[in-house]
């Protein structure tokens, strides 16, 4: 699923990024994992185009139940842009 999100994003670049193999690896691996997941996505994100809920959609598709957060005012690099709310959402992740 990430890949497949990168991959789209490589072909609509206006920029040349490095070659990247195609690969199912996460989506065919996520459904399976026997243990717990989060996922926690940005909200400003342009990687994940227009609808910054549709990887959040994806990954509930696989998975469905997955606990998901929304990291608001971030976007690509929400560790730096946003770094309070992911500490906060990795704390509420490591003490569930």
């Amino acid at each position: 699923m990430a890949v497949e999100f990168h991959l789209a994003n490589v072909a609509a670049s206006r920029f040349r990024s490095g070659a990247f193999p195609a690969s199912r690896l996460v989506a065919d691996t996520l459904p399976a994992l026997e243990t717990e997941v989060h996922v926690a996505c940005s909200g400003r994100d342009p990687w994940s185009g227009p609808d910054p809920f549709e990887p959040i959609r994806r990954v509930s598709e696989l998975r469905p139940g997955v606990p998901t957060t929304m990291i608001e005012g971030s976007g690509h690099w929400a560790p730096y842009e946003q770094p309070e709310a992911v500490i906060r959402w990795l704390r509420g992740v490591l003490a569930s």
